[in-house]
């Protein structure tokens, strides 16, 4: 009867151990990655909620008093195109202003002078397009306030602002090399396309 165990069986039993060893930190570094992966995902999710809900929530007062008034926002988001900023102008005449700072990863959404930031430092791409619904059916993007770009004989019935939102899933990753979640909707403002049905009856060049 052996008394002691011999080297193969040690070296064997260490093997075997260190395997083992192996294939939990791999379990475990796994885990880790795949719930920090889950949490980026919702705070992306997150974010893209407060952007489009402080977006929905402007652009549901901006209207127009005339036919010409609605195309301020069509100089609006030309303007931003240039300028990574946008105006918003309610009913009562007061302007929220959206500034898409790249390098900081943010959207600065400025209210009756209170600023406040969106995006927490993941945002890499904020754009925002106007499109026309005519009376032929067909969507136009909008983009000059003097010229439609619809047939002669033909009106825009419907206003609709497309926004892309493009954020970093790993905040620590760089802008060039970190992986991207695409974010994109078409909303119509209730109030200025009931006012473009009802009392314009729709705008044509």
């Amino acid at each position: 009867m052996k008394n002691a165990f011999s080297l193969v069986e040690i070296t064997i039993s260490t093997l075997l151990l260190s395997l083992l060893v192996l294939i939990i930190s791999n379990l475990i570094q796994y885990g880790r990655t795949n719930f920090s992966r889950q949490f980026e995902n919702s705070e992306c999710n997150m974010e893209a909620s407060l952007i489009l809900s402080k977006l929905y929530n402007d652009l549901d007062c901006a209207v127009g008093t005339t036919p010409d008034d609605w195309k301020r926002l069509i100089n609006s988001a030309i303007f931003f195109a240039e300028n990574n900023s946008i105006n918003i102008t309610s009913s009562t005449s007061s302007t929220r202003n959206y500034y898409f700072d790249f390098r900081a990863g943010e959207l600065l959404h400025t209210e009756n002078g209170q600023k406040s930031r969106l995006g927490e430092g993941r945002l890499k791409g904020f754009d925002l397009k106007l499109l026309g619904i005519a009376t032929n059916g067909q969507i136009y993007e909008i983009t000059s306030p003097s010229s439609l770009p619809v047939p002669s004989e033909e009106k825009i019935l419907r206003v609709l602002v497309k926004i892309n939102l493009e954020f970093l899933v790993n905040s620590e990753a760089s802008k060039d090399s970190g992986i991207s979640r695409n974010f994109s909707v078409c909303y119509a403002p209730p109030i200025l396309n009931r006012q473009l049905n009802s009392i314009w009856r729709g705008v044509s060049n």
